[in-house]
């Protein structure tokens, strides 16, 4: 016979585990039924809204967790304290970044740096560095309030990972908010598509043709799956990589990625 407290404990579970489909509901990306050139997040059009002068800089953020970050904020640092005269104005070299390509743990960076600006210095050491970011991620995925979500096969690492990045650094910024109010370079997140094992960047071009509107997705998201922690808590979800913004699946190719979507959807 089972002792009571265990059977309350046992049938508590069971009956979150139960209802985890209902708590969890995702919502996928919107497609799109046409391809605009002008619009959306795109490197090309981004470059017509920047000042003119005879500089293009570029700032590559490779990988390696935190400490990858933490390399990419002091070549950040340093190029704040650097003042050049480009165009007859005098600005740190920092300002004058053009482009910015994150990768894993540099993808955390190279996002804030453009959505910030100039802020990223100090705001990014407070919010990120100083804290022990992936404790906080291990502790919420064995939370007890977290259970419910965790056994949905709705839910899975890369929404815990997202739901931090937003508390701590991102909030519900979407891409369509960083190509509007963005303070810093042109980011370029890129990814790995593990079903294809080909690279992935969170740009409107190569959303193009699989007919996904980029600009809905949220910043967090590109970067959890950019940056994911080694953490086995629980198993994939079974969403689409397409509704995870991260193409990879079969299903996904052979729906999405037609040669009429080159120029309609």
């Amino acid at each position: 016979m089972l002792k009571r407290p265990f059977k309350t404990v046992l049938t508590a579970f069971t009956l979150a585990a139960l209802s985890a489909c209902s708590l969890v509901k995702y919502q996928p990306v919107a497609t799109i039924n046409k391809i605009d050139m002008n619009q959306g997040y795109r490197f090309e059009t981004s470059q017509f809204r920047r000042e003119e002068d005879d500089t293009f800089i570029i700032l590559m953020l490779s990988g390696g967790g935190t400490r990858a970050a933490a390399l990419g904020y002091g070549v950040l640092e340093q190029l704040q304290q650097q003042k050049v005269t480009i165009g007859g104005k005098s600005k740190s070299l920092m300002s004058n970044v053009d482009l910015v390509v994150g990768v894993s743990g540099g993808s955390v960076l190279a996002a804030y740096f453009a959505l910030k600006g100039e802020e990223t210095i100090p705001m990014f050491y407070k919010l990120f560095l100083h804290q022990n970011f992936q404790r906080q991620v291990v502790k919420q995925a064995f939370s007890m309030t977290n259970l419910p979500r965790l056994a949905s096969p709705e839910y899975g690492r890369g929404d815990l990972l997202q739901e931090q990045f937003e508390n701590h650094l991102f909030g519900k910024t979407t891409f369509r908010d960083l190509e509007k109010y963005g303070k810093g370079p042109f980011a370029i997140i890129s990814a790995t598509d593990m079903g294809a094992g080909e690279r992935l960047n969170f740009t409107q071009e190569y959303f193009d043709p699989m007919c996904i509107d980029l600009g809905g997705l949220r910043l967090a998201r590109a970067v959890a799956a950019s940056a994911p922690l080694s953490i086995n808590v629980t198993k994939p979800t079974n969403k689409t990589e397409t509704e995870l913004a991260s193409p990879s699946s079969a299903s996904t190719s052979k729906t999405c990625r037609r040669p009429r979507c080159a120029t309609k959807c």
